[in-house]
């Protein structure tokens, strides 16, 4: 039986980098999630190095299933991973069990 390991800081970084890519490459979530962020094209290229940025991509995703499961089959990742990489970006101070 596997093990589960902990996602690290660094690959739910990079996991909301790819998942920013995917939207950005996809020609009817881009305007969506520019539209509801309120974003100007330049936002995308300084919002990919703000941690805080990559917490709202991951948000985005996680607003619909049909998101997450595109992003997941077309990145080859479970679908859980994406709330783990959100979890892990906004650390342990934003867990509540509420």
């Amino acid at each position: 039986m596997r093990q589960w390991v902990p996602m690290s800081r660094e690959n739910a970084l990079a996991l909301a980098l790819e998942a920013l890519a995917w939207i950005v490459a996809d020609n009817a979530e881009r305007p969506r999630f520019m539209d509801e962020a309120g974003l100007q094209p330049i936002d995308l290229h300084h919002g990919a190095r703000d941690p805080a940025f990559l917490e709202a991509v991951l948000d985005y995703l996680l607003q619909q299933d049909v998101r997450v499961r595109a992003f997941a089959m077309a990145g080859g990742h479970p679908p859980t991973a994406v709330a783990e990489a959100r979890a892990v970006l906004a650390g342990p101070a934003a867990r509540h069990w509420t």
